[in-house]
């Protein structure tokens, strides 16, 4: 409530633009007015709850997004319904319009993929105003754009760059066919720029020095270390590496390329690249908890044994096998649990004794 135990008011000093030359404290019941915009600072418990479950969305989607790379390609019949559904989460229903308003879709994506870059060169006014009137609706603002750009760089991010890359992968750009494929490699380089910049501060934005030069290079950030990670966790899905989440995203740009491709280089490639998913999600901590860790290693180890039944679709394609073997074939995409629970069991046990053995009691040692 603003005071102590004694009656003393209680004064929290701010700072988080300490660089850009700004300190300032304030009574801490002034750093949470009262109003509907500013619920979430009065409760924090339900924020924790609502931001988990919002991150649970962004996993499954992310997940999704990943398995409808193994459906591109030729596959058995029986699975065109989940093909198609998974489909879905990599354009969310762009695809379907592709022909009809090509233009005007392509355009659209070009313009959020810029919008969402530009938001890096205004955003410092807004902390600034949000640092120095923080009674006022400002820090919400900067949350908005916060929790904005985690949208079109986290579930966003791959249908974005799917359209900004149809002028390279489709032939609907006839007229002005050079110019398109200008803008869309133009965006797809700057747009992936800036999401792995963002991903480099565990999509902290108060951590993005965009003051001058700073718009346009990451010299400047803030990147957290491990004491500031357990500081700002919030949940068990808070991100706590950014080496694997810019992993991830680079693996979706290379997937996205790769289906420009033929079909058997395509599938093959994918291969490697689910390995590459499999070993930085084992090789860094996601998570803070080891069961969401767990359960992304066996994630991944699905996403792997998809590819890999994708790629003997397409030489059972290849020979004109398809239809001769679509019920051995079924049975290995039906492979993908099994794997999910290998890996998962694998990792869960694995980090169960390594923390044994490290401290005795059951916990890491904190330094």
């Amino acid at each position: 409530h603003g005071v102590d135990s004694k009656g003393r008011s209680i004064t929290v000093t701010d700072l988080t633009l300490f660089s850009s030359g700004f300190v300032g404290s304030a009574v801490v019941s002034a750093c949470w007015p009262k109003g509907m915009l500013n619920l979430h600072k009065r409760n924090a418990l339900a924020t924790a709850v609502i931001s988990f479950s919002v991150q649970v969305g962004f996993r499954i989607i992310s997940l999704c997004q990943l398995l409808a790379f193994a459906f591109r390609t030729p596959h058995p019949k029986s699975l065109t319904a989940p093909a198609h559904f998974l489909t879905t989460f990599q354009e969310f229903g762009l695809g379907f319009a592709k022909k009809d308003m090509a233009a005007a879709i392509f355009g659209s994506a070009v313009f959020l993929t810029w919008a969402t870059i530009l938001t890096f060169f205004f955003q410092e006014l807004v902390e600034r105003q949000a640092f120095l009137k923080h009674a006022s609706h400002w820090p919400t603002l900067f949350e908005g754009i916060e929790f904005a750009l985690k949208v079109a760089m986290g579930p966003l991010f791959l249908p974005l760059l799917q359209v900004t890359l149809w002028p390279l992968s489709t032939t609907l750009f006839k007229e002005d066919a050079t110019l398109s494929r200008a803008v869309g490699v133009v965006s797809t380089i700057a747009f992936t720029r800036y999401t792995l910049r963002f991903m480099a501060v565990d999509q902290q934005l108060t951590r993005v020095d965009a003051n001058g030069c700073g718009a346009f290079t990451n010299a400047r950030d803030l990147p957290p270390n491990e004491r500031d990670r357990l500081c700002a966790k919030r949940h068990p899905l808070s991100p706590m590496s950014p080496q694997h989440d810019q992993i991830k995203t680079v693996a979706k740009l290379v997937l996205t390329l790769l289906h420009m491709l033929p079909p058997l280089v395509v599938t093959a490639c994918q291969v490697s690249v689910g390995v590459l998913l499999v070993w930085s999600n084992v090789h860094y901590d996601a998570f803070g908890g080891n069961l969401a860790n767990a359960v992304a290693v066996g994630a991944s180890s699905g996403v792997l044994a998809t590819y890999v039944a994708a790629l003997l679709d397409e030489i059972a394609s290849v020979c004109g096998m398809l239809g001769e073997c679509e019920n051995v074939l079924l049975t290995l995409h039906f492979a993908v649990l099994p794997a999910a629970i290998v890996g998962f069991c694998k990792r869960w046990t694995k980090k169960k004794c390594a923390t044994k053995r490290g401290t005795g009691l059951g916990e890491p040692l904190l330094r």
